[in-house]
């Protein structure tokens, strides 16, 4: 063998060794950050599953919780609206005591006095047809030391009744009908409204929680992506090192990397969007909240339909 093979066979194998050396070496670092980013963990972070963020949306957001409020008060409103047909009733009780020189012979009395007492009550309610009753019982109870009374004490009792029922102007029209009913339906429309929203949150947790278990899988694509990029790239620089490619494939490679970086930050980006949508809704009163991570605990499961095509 003459000189000039023995180093062409030497530098055959120290090419060979590098090229080997340089394979396991980027074995050894993409393994790790692949296995890195399949299971990533963020410390600090919450675990949610879909039904706690819609409880908790239900609970919390603001949208959901004045659509509430806005039910009771219209419900309250009707109550309102419909105390004008309860029935009122009314109690008295006076008492009065006179006490005055007698003025005459005939008052009865060197010194006159009187004990006046009375009791009463009375009921009234209105009608839903427009018109009104009312039945009302006094009672009065005189006492003197007049000796021209015969009876003493004295008692004078009266009850009454009476009933009105327009018929023809406002029969069964009346105002407080009116607010009745029109209390009535805002509380319709309103309860209407608050269904609406419940529905409408609930739709749009679930959006945006599945939006946001999509977003970290498409980080998880991303970060791999990016990994195979940098490997390519070095194994190209090797490549070029020992003269089996050319620069150009380098400078592709570079730039590939550099395109899976840029995916990289649109897909962090993309998760804190979605978290941030996913907070808004779910509307936490706790502070560390919105500094916190959220981990979502669901995952999509996925069916396979068979279609029978000889259907």
């Amino acid at each position: 063998m003459t000189p000039a093979s023995k180093r062409l066979s030497i530098v055959k194998v120290r090419v060979v060794c590098l090229v080997i050396f340089s394979l396991l070496a980027s074995r050894a670092i993409v393994l790790p950050a692949a296995q890195a980013a399949s299971t990533p963990q963020e410390p600090g972070a919450t675990d949610l599953t879909l039904q706690q963020a819609i409880q908790m949306a239900l609970e919390n957001n603001l949208d959901v919780v004045v659509s509430r409020l806005d039910t009771q008060v219209q419900a309250e409103g009707v109550a309102s609206a419909e105390g004008s047909y309860k029935p009122l009733l009314n109690l008295n009780i006076n008492n009065l005591r006179e006490r005055q020189p007698a003025q005459s012979q005939l008052v009865g009395a060197a010194t006159l006095r009187n004990v006046t007492t009375g009791f009463g009550f009375s009921w009234q309610q209105l009608l839903p047809t427009g018109g009104s009753y009312s039945v009302a019982f006094e009672n009065t109870r005189v006492e003197t030391n007049s000796s021209f009374f015969s009876f003493n004490p004295r008692y004078d009792s009266a009850v009454s009744a009476r009933i009105t029922q327009p018929l023809v102007k406002n029969l069964g029209l009346d105002p407080t009908k009116q607010r009745v009913v029109v209390a009535q339906n805002g509380e319709r429309a309103s309860r209407h409204l608050f269904e609406g929203r419940i529905m409408d949150t609930v739709r749009d947790v679930e959006i945006a929680y599945w939006d946001l278990v999509s977003s970290l899988r498409e980080m998880e694509v991303a970060d791999k992506a990016l990994q195979l990029a940098k490997d390519l790239l070095r194994n190209n620089r090797v490549q070029v090192e020992v003269g089996t490619m050319a620069p150009i494939d380098v400078l592709e490679a570079e730039a590939e990397v550099a395109a899976r970086e840029e995916s990289v930050i649109l897909a962090q980006e993309a998760i804190e969007r979605t978290e941030d949508t996913l907070k808004r809704l779910i509307s936490n009163p706790d502070t560390d909240f919105w500094s916190t991570k959220i981990r979502p605990v669901d995952q999509p499961i996925r069916t396979e339909v068979v279609i029978d095509l000889e259907a």
